[in-house]
């Protein structure tokens, strides 16, 4: 799944993003319990910048923590410590795609797992900007 992420006027700048991506289970699991490996590749950058390499971070959990279950939802927190935010400023872009990475070894789930959506929790400290492009 492709997509893009402009950070809001609400958000504090330089402060991490905590992403996380929300599936369904297509079959009751093993004992384990097993789990789906997930992936969030991502280039993130400030107007005015040139898009480089991209960071990938992954996660192997599942909330809540038990045997899966079959069209339960999910929530499987991706990195750890949230993504670095320093230097990045108000309507920054994110050119995203996350994906589930069967073929690692944390990936211990045979069935089928539902993408549902991504999100990000942020720090806020206001309902928008001051002026168009700064807090």
């Amino acid at each position: 799944m492709y997509f893009v992420v402009q950070l809001p006027h609400t958000w504090v700048e330089g402060t991490a993003l905590m992403p996380h991506i929300h599936w369904v289970a297509s079959e009751t699991g093993a004992t384990g319990p097993t789990v789906p490996r997930w992936g969030l590749q991502y280039c993130w950058l400030n107007i005015g910048e040139t898009f480089t390499a991209y960071t990938t971070i992954y996660g192997a959990t599942a909330v809540p923590n038990e045997v899966l279950v079959k069209n339960r939802q999910y929530l499987t927190p991706l990195g750890t410590g949230g993504m670095d935010a320093t230097g990045k400023t108000l309507s920054s872009m994110l050119i995203c795609r996350v994906f589930r990475d069967g073929d690692d070894a944390a990936d211990t789930y045979a069935g089928s797992a539902g993408a549902l959506e991504i999100d990000f929790h942020m720090q806020i400290n206001s309902m928008g900007s001051r002026l168009q492009y700064i807090k």
